[in-house]
């Protein structure tokens, strides 16, 4: 169990690559078809893929600054009125926590926290003693 409840679905490790994100993003689909009764209706799968590759992306991109870093910890939960899915990082030591860009209509990047702000149910995130961030977000069902 992990602080936020709910029965853990699965968990996953992968490295702080790119080419790790669309493994990930695949884990997370192959993990919510193997649950009981399939709970999730296919808008809220997509919904939970897109919110997941954009908070992994951001793992993957924005960890490890300063040479810290590590792996990034996946864990699917399900906490029976939504699936919760929190992101780890390995740490990194520009002590800021996730925020929403504020970009403009020409930008090709920037956008992920602001996706999850719309389609999860609710997210946020926290910074732990070692520098690692977790972020998290719940997609109801």
């Amino acid at each position: 169990m992990t602080p936020a409840g709910g029965a853990i679905v699965g968990t996953l490790v992968i490295d702080r690559a790119p080419d790790a994100v669309a493994g990930a993003r695949r884990w997370v689909v192959r993990r919510v078809a193997a649950m009981p009764g399939r709970p999730l209706k296919e808008d809220a799968v997509d919904d939970l893929v897109l919110c997941a590759s954009e908070v992994i992306t951001n793992a993957v991109r924005h960890s490890g600054h300063g040479g810290v870093g590590g792996p990034i910890s996946i864990t699917m939960l399900d906490r029976h009125r939504a699936i919760r899915l929190e992101v780890r990082d390995g740490g990194n030591d520009a002590g800021r926590r996730p925020a929403r860009a504020t970009v403009g209509t020409a930008a090709t990047s920037g956008r992920g926290l602001g996706i999850v702000e719309v389609l999860a149910t609710t997210w946020g995130d926290n910074i732990d003693d070692a520098g690692r961030t977790t972020v998290w977000f719940e997609i109801a069902y």
